[in-house]
């Protein structure tokens, strides 16, 4: 999530290659944010339609559209009879949140999970931001874990984005973003084949649950929607809709362009603007974490692809390092008010409570911005060791 920097440098990499003077520097930027009036028109759903609305060519309900918990109140607490004779029911959940680059670490943690052999099939898998690339895969099982390696160790910047002077200039002038994800899409479509799309709709006829969510710009509320669903409908679109769902719960506002999804109410036709899902929460717990089931020992597993604690740094009193420490800083502080609030849920839903998160004395420093290669291996790395020799979860956030 620390893309927020990428304007910031390429930025004042353009203006110091070219010796461009401060004065003349303050000039075209007013000109350039007094040019910025000019953005993309669309028709967004009037607001009494909002909670109405249908994903335009499918007739099912493929997503949820609504508030944090679901319509449920998180402090409520479920009680279930201890006594009851029934036979319960093993069934785990996993949540993996946004981070960036760091999604190698949950790549990592993955594959370590699953050579340890103690690795359960998830009912429901979630997935945010960089975790809603890697959260397929993880729904499909271990035998997928050398695709997220692959995509993970090997992955650079121009395989996620392009930024050139058109992109930024554009940007900042009124344009969608500074940066272009084509090349994201080029790589998704190469990764999310017919054939993973297909086994996604035959797991999700068997009762497991795929969700990825987004944020709904317009009404600022998250959207959840059910992968599987789409998945096994009919609609020839099935792949684009999914990786455009995956584009947009990476698309950091701003750096990364948002996605349109067309969509009906009233029988016409709208647009809805929707971008990272991360806005709203770090990491998405499922609809079935607030449904009362007695019959069932349920158990959460929450991959963060950060590390928990704050991180000292001396900042140099620059402009630029303020406001990139700034956004990590406010990240990472949301992320942890995420993980308190989904404590206190999944505690009083009867639920074990287990977190992952990139370990403090982890030290490794990037060498670049985002998407240094030596940084996510050597994150990878860790991530695996840790996982494979019997990690210790958390079982709260504090």
């Amino acid at each position: 999530m620390h893309f927020y920097c990428i304007i910031l440098y390429n930025i004042n990499i353009l203006f110091w290659g070219l010796n461009i003077s401060n004065y003349f520097l303050k000039s075209l930027t007013l000109i350039l944010f007094l040019y910025g009036c000019s953005c993309p028109v669309y028709t967004s759903v009037p607001v009494d339609y909002t909670d109405s609305v249908t994903v335009k060519n499918y007739d099912k309900n493929i997503r949820y559209n609504g508030d944090l918990n679901y319509g449920q109140d998180v402090y409520q607490k479920k009680t279930c009879d201890t006594n009851n004779p029934k036979n319960i029911k093993e069934v785990s959940y996993l949540a993996i949140s946004g981070g960036s680059d760091n999604g190698s670490y949950a790549a990592g943690f993955l594959k370590g999970w699953s050579v340890s052999g103690t690795r359960p099939e998830f009912s429901v898998v979630t997935g945010v931001s960089t975790g809603s690339i890697i959260a397929p895969f993880a729904f499909l099982g271990s035998d997928y874990d050398a695709r997220l390696e692959e995509m993970y160790t090997s992955m650079k910047k121009e395989n996620v984005f392009v930024a050139t002077f058109i992109n930024i200039l554009d940007g900042i002038t009124g344009g969608l973003a500074v940066s272009d994800t084509s090349p994201l899409k080029k790589q998704l479509k190469k990764y999310l084949t017919k054939d993973i799309i297909d086994k996604i709709a035959a797991e999700n006829a068997k009762g497991r649950k795929l969700y990825i969510s987004t944020t709904n710009l317009d009404t600022q509320k998250p959207v959840i929607w059910d992968i599987g669903i789409i998945a096994s409908s009919d609609n020839d679109n099935s792949s684009d809709i999914i990786i455009n769902i995956i584009l947009a719960s990476s698309a950091l506002p701003g750096v990364f362009p948002p996605v349109f999804f067309d969509v009906t109410a009233d029988g016409k036709n709208y647009k809805e603007l929707h971008v990272d899902g991360g806005v709203v929460s770090q990491l998405l717990l499922p609809p079935e974490t607030y449904i009362e089931n007695c019959d069932e020992n349920r158990k959460m597993y929450l991959i963060r692809n950060s590390k928990l604690h704050s991180e000292y740094e001396v900042i140099k009193p620059k402009m630029f390092n303020i406001f990139q420490r700034s956004i990590s800083s406010i990240i990472k502080y949301q992320a942890y008010g995420d993980l308190y609030r989904m404590y206190i849920a999944v505690k009083n839903n009867n639920i074990e409570y287990n977190l992952a998160c990139i370990p403090d004395d982890f030290d490794y420093k990037s060498k670049d911005i985002v998407f240094d290669k030596e940084y996510m291996n050597a994150l990878f790395e860790r991530a695996y060791k840790d996982s494979f020799s019997g990690y210790t979860w958390k079982k709260n956030p504090f």
